[in-house]
């Protein structure tokens, strides 16, 4: 066969496949497709128009606190005026309401005396009983996480502590709730100071009323200690015949007596038993205890403290919580738009499958070559 009838063979290159991107074909293949992005993006932004319209929206109250002032402090610290001890500085008070409003306690007496574990489990009742406690505890688990405390940041100049509560409530509802949160952190903290001053005051009570009870035995023992020995000297002197105060040299008396270190027989039974006499028909001993009046003073002003949890203000509120204007939840304006971009993404990456389903199924024909005669 002669060279002019063989049909030239086809360069290598164009048999292979280009995997460069084509950006253009791209473009093009979308506004090919340019209605299924328009239906993709309209029906997301429809649905998320028809969650944002239909949700039920979530309202959130917040209310501000101060530190209470040394005025506020003043009646928790009676007991303090009284025995000398350290006061409760305003500091302190304000940091032990912040962690009651922070405790698991006041959270779940709320929860409970508002019902709300209807609000996170419609259907509580309809449960089964073993099932109830653990539902519960994931309702005010949930509960819990509504409540947000936030406190100063380090280094910071301010004091002001806020709280928060969201809630599937009306917003009325919401602030009522949370108002008697805080109400309720304050009673709890005011009622912890109560509980402690009133311990401390009944420990004290009661040492006072140990000591003068141990002064008056030890009183009485000394005096029944006089009358054994005042007994036996007048024997003593009876036997000896010794009837009034023995004289040797200057005159002896009692103090001389006890000063001297001479024997108390040397006094004579007739004033040795006439002091026996007075001994044995003395009925009360307190005034001759040199302490007693004093604790007895000490104690009477401690019986007569009157505390009035009342006036314990353990917080300035500087603001209760109001009802809020507008839901924090849902947020209308952003689903909406959040939903648009993703139709728009949906869309485009639809149309994107589109087209590649397309090209697969028509595939361009390479161009047939010329044969070199």
């Amino acid at each position: 066969m002669s060279q002019e009838n063989q049909a030239p063979s086809l360069p290598a290159s164009n048999n292979t496949y280009n995997d460069e991107i084509d950006l253009f074909e791209l473009w093009n293949g979308i506004l090919q497709e340019k209605w299924t992005v328009i239906i993709s993006f309209l029906a997301a932004t429809l649905l998320a128009l028809l969650y944002a319209f239909t949700a039920t929206p979530v309202y959130k109250a917040t209310a501000y606190f101060l530190p209470p002032s040394v005025e506020d402090v003043q009646e928790m610290n009676a007991l303090n005026l009284v025995t000398g001890s350290d006061f409760y500085q305003p500091e302190e008070v304000y940091k032990n309401f912040i962690e009651h409003l922070r405790s698991r306690d006041v959270s779940q007496a709320i929860f409970n005396q508002f019902n709300l574990i209807s609000l996170y489990q419609p259907d509580f009742e309809k449960k089964a009983k073993n099932e109830q406690d653990a539902i519960r505890n994931i309702a005010f688990e949930t509960f819990s996480s509504d409540i947000s405390v936030h406190t100063p940041k380090k280094n910071s100049t301010s004091n002001e502590v806020s709280i928060d509560l969201a809630l599937k409530r009306s917003p009325q509802e919401t602030a009522d709730i949370l108002n008697e949160l805080v109400r309720l952190a304050q009673i709890k903290t005011a009622q912890q100071y109560l509980k402690d001053i009133q311990s401390e005051l009944n420990i004290r009570k009661q040492r006072l009323h140990d000591r003068i009870a141990s002064l008056r035995k030890i009183e009485k023992e000394r005096r029944l200690d006089r009358i054994a020995r005042l007994e036996e000297a007048a024997n003593i002197a009876r036997s000896l015949n010794l009837a009034d105060p023995l004289s040797a040299g200057p005159q002896i008396n009692v103090q001389g007596v006890a000063n001297q270190g001479l024997p108390t027989y040397y006094l004579g039974y007739k004033l040795l038993e006439a002091e026996l006499n007075a001994l044995r028909k003395r009925e009360n001993d307190d005034p001759f205890i040199s302490q007693l009046r004093g604790l007895q003073q000490n104690l009477t002003e401690l019986q007569e403290l009157k505390l009035d949890v009342n006036k314990f203000a353990v917080v300035t509120v500087d603001q209760y919580a109001i009802p809020p204007a507008s839901p924090a939840k849902p947020k209308k304006a952003l689903i909406v738009a959040v939903g648009g971009v993703l139709g728009l993404m949906l869309g485009v990456f639809i149309a994107l499958i589109r087209r590649a389903i397309k090209n697969h199924q028509n595939p361009v024909s390479i161009s047939q070559v010329q044969l070199i005669t």
